[in-house]
């Protein structure tokens, strides 16, 4: 079987150098896809090709609304943490493509949930030893939150929010709280 027509072997293999590069050097990024009219035609890398393919992005009950929000506001959405179709968990930046103001499709990328706490809880260290913090939005569809309503936390207990800063995310806005570990 044929991943693709003979027509499309210079865009493909550009596609695929393209995802090969982007995933090799953005470590959180876990995949890429090209979806004219929404549905999806091209994913990289090939772990996730058979279970996307033919996927359409807007007529999934289940993750639509974002996708289409995305292409009424003509911005980039990022939508999650939300299971994905392939498998695990991520980030799913949607951005959509438009000609003469008519739209076209959409071209994404995954952001691996886990690699990007783990990048996260890296960076932060050693200050954890010192400061609970946890992440969380209001308008969480997906319900990807702990038993405190955490998207993202470094603690199993209820970070107070003295001092919430809002994090501006494309199509979102995130919440993150810090206190001492010992209070405030």
């Amino acid at each position: 079987k044929k991943r693709f027509r003979e027509t499309d072997d210079v865009f493909s293999r550009d596609f695929e150098n393209l995802g090969e590069i982007f995933i090799r050097d953005i470590k959180t990024m876990s995949a890429v896809y090209l979806a004219p009219n929404g549905i999806v035609v091209k994913a990289y890398p090939e772990s996730v090709y058979e279970s996307t393919i033919g996927y359409d992005i807007l007529n999934d009950p289940e993750k639509q609304k974002d996708a289409v929000r995305a292409v009424l506001e003509e911005n980039t959405i990022v939508a999650g943490p939300l299971n994905l179709i392939a498998g695990g968990t991520g980030l799913i930046i949607r951005n959509p493509a438009f000609s003469d103001r008519k739209f076209k499709g959409f071209a994404i990328a995954v952001i691996n949930w886990d690699v990007f706490k783990r990048n996260v809880m890296t960076s932060l260290y050693p200050s954890l030893n010192n400061y609970n913090f946890a992440v969380w939005k209001d308008t969480d569809d997906y319900k990807k939150s702990d038993e405190n309503g955490y998207i993202f936390s470094n603690t199993s207990t209820t970070v107070s929010k003295n001092v919430v800063i809002k994090i501006e995310i494309p199509g979102d806005d995130w919440y993150l709280a810090v206190e001492p570990v010992n209070g405030w």
